[in-house]
């Protein structure tokens, strides 16, 4: 978790530097989904038209979730800007009470996905909406399906896809 910390400081401080140095816009946001560590926040830089780096962080149900990673935009000033993702984070939480367990942990691995930016006809901020698939570890699947054995009732399962959807303010102004 220190490591997640360390590096979503230094990508918030890299973001400052872009946005200070840089006509590329640069976002700041809420929401919720990996991008956001879970319920959260998230920054954003755009390196170059297309490509952009971020790195959310927040409340994953279990403590701190965080995420960084990147974007390829399929479009650029346009009111809807389609978008393919991959980053590296918190992909997963089991978290059980009751059964005479109390387990809780977060895991983390690869997450990939598409999505879409929504702007304003100003073009400013963006409602960003995504669809992901995780790629969850071998540790989470053994952990998943000891406590199954150990008789936990999951009532249903665990999702092979997550979403996320967040409202991000852009800092640099054309």
């Amino acid at each position: 978790m220190k490591t997640g910390i360390l590096l979503f400081a230094l990508l918030i401080c890299t973001l400052s530097s872009l946005k200070t140095f840089s006509q590329k816009p640069a976002y700041f946001g809420f929401g919720m989904g990996f991008e956001y560590g879970g319920l959260g926040i998230k920054a954003e830089a755009l390196l170059t038209n297309h490509i952009s780096l971020f790195g959310g962080c927040g409340y994953n149900f279990n403590g701190i979730g965080y995420n960084v990673g990147g974007t390829v935009k399929l479009g650029y000033e346009k009111t809807e800007v389609p978008y393919f993702t991959a980053m590296y984070g918190y992909n997963a939480v089991i978290k059980v009470s009751g059964y005479g367990i109390e387990e809780a942990k977060t895991y983390y691995g690869p997450t990939v996905g598409f999505g879409i930016d929504l702007f304003g006809k100003a073009l400013k901020n963006k409602l960003s909406m995504a669809l992901l698939v995780p790629f969850r570890s071998s540790s989470f699947h053994d952990d998943y399906d000891a406590l199954k054995e150990m008789g936990v009732k999951f009532s249903n399962g665990y999702m092979p896809i997550g979403f996320s959807m967040g409202y991000n303010i852009r800092l640099n102004r054309k």
